[in-house]
């Protein structure tokens, strides 16, 4: 590639443990370049954070603010991965960044994986209620719950199992590649679930402390799932209920410190994208002397 046409399919399968560690080396050994890559689209995503809460029953608005909120992962997105690919002697994130075509072909991605994933949960959504009424009597019973979590999961992880298999579209399209959707998906069969694994594993940490931080400010991560209660459902704790809400200084200093957690868990996703992009398709910059040459794949490829 960056010279020649992108392989027909994955060149070497992914390393799950090399790239997690080559991300997270990637990322705490550049943490002044991802504060400087970070700085504007942090002050952006705080704004836009701020401003959706003036957003309540207002649904131009929070359109709005949906679609603007694209803008900050472009621009954090497009600069991170260059610097991943390009290293910072050629694509040193810069402090203002600018705004260029590879910038909208990004967001054009970025708003299709949108949109494939508001499709996939609005099937989900679909799939839950049709299981939720077929529940006869007042009350859920653990092996019915068990069911629809299971059901939950699986159709949750297939969903992301595909936006994983686009991806590589971003990393492409960062350093300036013809390449589009179906190149993706070509470039990721038989590496799904090395990628999911490592896309997992990598955001594990992070989102431990996303939680830990959250609890710490008395924030709700994941709400409760409210099923209807009938005889011999426990009765609601009263000291949740009682349990003051969160002041605006807290809630303020929540937004700052999970917004900041956010993008180091962005940088090491985008760098993990990156690296798998890398190490399957063999792409090099043009600036190396080119690609190398084409490796044999093993006959398995199936996940």
């Amino acid at each position: 590639m960056s010279q020649s046409a992108p392989p027909p399919t994955a060149i070497r399968r992914l390393p799950v443990g090399a790239t997690i560690l080559e991300a997270y080396g990637a990322v705490l050994s550049r943490l002044g370049l991802a504060f400087k890559a970070a700085a504007v689209p942090f002050a952006l995503s705080i704004v836009i954070a701020l401003l959706s809460r003036m957003a309540h029953g207002n649904w131009f608005l929070w359109f709005l603010l949906v679609a603007l909120g694209f803008v900050p992962y472009t621009l954090f997105g497009v600069a991170w991965h260059r610097l991943t690919l390009l290293g910072p002697g050629v694509a040193p994130p810069p402090l203002i960044p600018g705004w260029s075509q590879r910038h909208w072909r990004f967001l054009s991605y970025f708003v299709a994986m949108f949109l494939i994933t508001n499709v996939g949960a609005v099937v989900f959504a679909f799939f839950i209620a049709t299981m939720m009424g077929s529940v006869t009597g007042d009350q859920v019973s653990p092996s019915q719950g068990g069911a629809i979590l299971a059901v939950a999961m699986i159709m949750l992880t297939v969903l992301f199992y595909v936006i994983l298999r686009l991806s590589f579209v971003f990393p492409a399209v960062a350093v300036d590649e013809a390449y589009g959707l179906g190149h993706a998906w070509a470039h990721t069969r038989g590496q799904g679930l090395r990628l999911l694994a490592a896309v997992t594993l990598t955001a594990l940490p992070m989102l431990a402390l996303i939680w830990f931080v959250a609890t710490e400010f008395g924030l709700v991560v994941i709400p409760e799932i409210e099923v209807p209660a009938g005889q011999g459902a426990p009765p609601p704790d009263p000291a949740a209920e009682d349990a003051p809400a969160p002041g605006a200084q807290s809630m303020m200093l929540a937004e700052f410190v999970l917004a900041a957690i956010n993008y180091v868990l962005m940088a090491l996703l985008v760098s993990v994208i990156s690296i798998a992009f890398r190490t399957c398709t063999g792409w090099v910059a043009a600036t190396a002397g080119g690609p190398p040459a084409p490796t044999e794949v093993p006959d398995d490829q199936s996940d």
